[in-house]
């Protein structure tokens, strides 16, 4: 039987992945050999990605050598490899995916739980990524960007050694090298939330196209299930026409019976990006749908009920895209004085004023437990010296409450809230635990007069929603973003027609429900 000569690039982490791929076929009765290959971004290491002409910086060489007949099989990351292969060469099969997410690693003196990425004020962040860096300025632009370079190893220890505060890279190559991170703050960003490279985590095993028994060796590697998802995510790269290192991220999952993808794009690392989410019931036409509304040319004006200081990033984003942006609270909110506040196992907020009007005012015991609803909400916990030990994550309230239930068993839970606050959490855990609610804030509509035509409006609670159309005319062709179900009904409730809930209650999550619907 021929012995299968594998290509590799020689860092630890092709390596590992050369390896794992010769153990896949030694069990499938093969023999194999590895051979190491240069290549041109392994050559060059002070340049970054962007700086560096052409493509395929780690792969050209070795698809040279397969179509030389010096090795039979090449072994890629597959999100390094160019949408289209040389003509000779095919993906012969698709591995398993590993962790498709990316990996922020700070060192703890720049943690800040209360920053949107963990990052203080001012942190030098590693990473040559243009897509990366686009999406970090999206999410918190008070930091700093660095180019880094190197292997996985090499720019751990870079960050180790002190010349980053915090880098960020793939999470499948920590994993497989099963590096120690312990010094670290390791968070990872979920990948709807950061969106990885198209084919992040995946190996692309490339072969010769006219090598009819390679085929029927390869075939038995391949994972069907992960190409279905990972081709929508290559086509959309390839539908941008840009190559694997242009701000481009893409990932699809596959949710029950229905698909969805999640695309983020830019121009270039210096534009805050577009970014979409779309699901079909099947993959046909999903990238390219995708891919025009990134694309659109945009304009028109948006109102937001939140004050310019609460939503600066995404007027930014928004305004970056061709939208004039009107940025201003409909609500009005004051503090209600409180005396006697129950003893309790945990405490709920559901709210960012729900934390600065009672914690500014009242230390809980070491014993109590916090919750938040969202991010935003724990950063404000964090904000004031404490940390959530529960953080609901979605838009979904009475999962959050299913959630909180599972975890809260038999306590008792008190809710900071605010005069006019809706009860859905409440009502969806009064099963499980004894509650009680405590009014240190109150809130009151304030009705504005927008005037001119809205494209959309977004609003944040049921109360800014009736503020809004008690002194507003609505128009057919606006379209309103409900932030939550509770506001979602009430507008249902009001007679609103064109409509849609969020996607989340982050700034990059509202942009994004404008953009894949307006």
């Amino acid at each position: 039987m021929r012995e299968i000569i594998i290509g590799s690039r020689g860092s630890d982490l092709a390596l590992w992945q050369a390896n794992f791929v010769q153990g896949q076929l030694n069990a499938l009765g093969y023999a194999s050999q590895i051979k190491i290959i240069v290549t041109k971004g392994d050559r060059i290491q002070h340049l970054s990605f962007d700086k560096i002409e052409g493509k395929g910086f780690f792969t050209k060489e070795i698809e040279d050598a397969l179509l030389a007949n010096e090795i039979d099989l090449a072994v890629h990351s597959l999100k390094d490899l160019p949408t289209a292969s040389p003509d000779g060469l095919m993906i012969g099969a698709t591995s398993y995916r590993e962790d498709p997410r990316d990996l922020l690693l700070i060192r703890p003196s720049s943690y800040d739980a209360s920053a949107p990425l963990g990052l203080k004020p001012g942190a030098m962040v590693g990473t040559s990524s243009a897509r990366r860096k686009v999406q970090v300025k999206l999410l918190q632009n008070d930091v700093e960007l660095k180019d880094l370079r190197g292997n996985v190893p090499t720019r751990i220890q870079k960050c180790r050694d002190g010349h980053y505060d915090a880098i960020l890279l793939a999470a499948a190559g920590v994993t497989r090298l099963k590096l120690p991170l312990e010094d670290f703050k390791a968070i990872y960003l979920q990948a709807d939330k950061f969106v990885p490279a198209p084919a992040q985590g995946v190996l692309g095993l490339q072969i010769r196209d006219n090598d009819a028994w390679m085929k029927t060796v390869i075939v038995k590697l391949h994972r069907a299930d992960v190409a279905a998802s990972v081709a929508v995510e290559r086509k959309t790269l390839h539908l941008f026409e840009g190559g694997c290192h242009m701000p481009v991220g893409a990932y699809c999952v596959q949710k029950e019976h229905a698909f969805e993808l999640t695309v983020v794009k830019a121009s270039d690392d210096s534009q805050l990006p577009v970014k979409i989410r779309l699901t079909s019931a099947n993959t046909e036409n999903l990238a390219e749908e995708a891919v025009m509304l990134a694309n659109k040319a945009r304009t028109g004006r948006i109102f937001i009920s939140r004050e310019l200081h609460q939503c600066g990033l995404l007027a930014a984003q928004l305004e970056a895209h061709g939208y004039e942006v009107i940025c201003e609270s409909l609500i009005t909110t004051r503090a209600q004085p409180f005396k006697d506040v129950p003893k309790a196992d945990w405490l709920f907020f559901v709210s960012r004023n729900a934390v600065e009007y009672f914690l500014s005012c009242y230390k809980p015991s070491p014993d109590t437990k916090l919750a938040a609803v969202g991010e935003g909400t724990a950063q404000a916990i964090a904000a004031q010296g404490y940390k959530a030990a529960f953080v609901g994550e979605g838009h979904n309230l009475a999962l959050i409450a299913e959630a909180f239930a599972t975890v809260a068993q038999g306590s008792k839970v008190v809710f900071p809230i605010g005069s006019r606050s809706k009860r859905s959490i409440q009502l969806g855990i009064q099963h499980a635990c004894e509650v009680e609610e405590l009014v240190v804030y109150i809130n009151e509509p304030k009705p504005v007069v927008v005037n001119g035509q809205l494209n959309a409006v977004v609003l944040s609670s049921p109360s800014s929603a009736e503020a809004f159309l008690q002194v507003n005319q609505v128009h057919s062709e606006t379209l309103f973003v409900a932030m939550g179900r509770t506001t979602a009904e009430r507008l249902r409730q009001l007679g609103i027609k064109r409509m849609v809930e969020s996607f989340g209650f982050r700034q990059d999550e509202l942009a994004m429900t404008i953009f894949s619907h307006l």
